[in-house]
Order: C-alpha cells, then structure tokens, then sequence
C-alpha cells in the first residue's frame, strides 16, 4: 500500500482487515469445501508453514473446479477426514505421505510433480540412469494427457500401449 498508493498500514490494521474479511469470507469457504467434498477427483498436498512461531500445516485440496486451503496443527490424517466428512473420492491424487494413503478412496494416482522432483534428486543425487529413464517416461505421459483430444481415438489408444509398455 505504501509503495503503491504512499499510504502506510502497520501490521495489527494488516492483521485485522485479513480478520475481518475472513469472517466475512467463511461462508464461501464452505460452499468451495462442498464443492471438494463432491468431486470424483481430488488433489491434495501439504506443507509445513510458520504461524505466530509455531510450526502448522497448510493443506491444499484441488478439484478441476475449485481450491481449498486451510492451516491446521497437524499433519495427520484427521485433517483429510475433517475436510472430506463422509466424502469418498473415486480417485483420489496424493503423494506418498502415509495419511495421504490412508485416505478412502476407490482408487489412487501418485502425484507426478512430486514423483519427477523425486526422480530428479536420484539423477543429481546419483546419476542414476534408472531416474532418468522414469522421469523420461513420466514427461512423455504427461506430454501426452495434453493433447489427448487431438488424434483419433485409435492413434491415442496406441501411444498409450506404447508409453505402458516402455
């Protein structure tokens, strides 16, 4: 605000507007909390933060239609079943955190941003010529699920075989 518009604000105004608003905000907060809790498909992540000098989680639930992210004391897996309720997923996208895996849910995609940063440390850590070929194959994938809705569906179903046999 003081660079911008030469208005200064101390850190208690700061932190009573972020107060305020998200009071006012709570509301839309658990509307976006159903709309997570109703997906098929769901993310999610978490990663330590400092908070008035105490270390908390902040959580992060994504769908295709919606983004939910809350700080909580733990990261335990009371958090997941606090947010989701009786909610669950037919997949559910995670990485490998065991109360990520103890998360009900029909079926599981490992989260591959975190699997090809995993990949990348075996390469720089060790060289190894296993990460790379993963990573590469990971990066073909992914290159793939772009363009999904590009070639026939005959073509797409063999570059599929292809990447699943490599």
């Amino acid at each position: 605000m003081e660079q911008v518009f030469g208005v200064h604000i101390s850190q208690g105004a700061v932190a009573n507007i972020i107060r305020r608003a998200a009071r006012k905000l709570r509301p839309q907060a658990q509307r976006i909390r159903q709309v997570i809790r109703a997906s098929p498909v769901i993310g999610c992540d978490e990663t330590g933060a400092r908070v008035d000098g105490h270390n908390q989680w902040q959580w992060g639930f994504e769908t295709p239609q919606a983004s939910y992210h809350l700080m909580a004391t733990s990261r335990g897996s009371q958090t997941i079943a606090q947010v989701l309720g009786e909610a669950e997923p037919e997949v559910w996208i995670s990485d490998c955190f065991c109360a990520q895996l103890k998360t009900p849910a029909k079926q599981r995609q490992l989260c591959l941003a975190h699997q090809l940063r995993n990949l990348q440390y075996g390469i720089d850590a060790e060289r190894c010529g296993f990460c790379y070929r993963m990573q590469q194959l990971l990066r073909r994938a992914l290159g793939l699920s772009k363009h999904c809705d590009r070639p026939s569906s005959h073509i797409f179903a063999g570059q599929i075989k292809a990447i699943e046999a490599a």
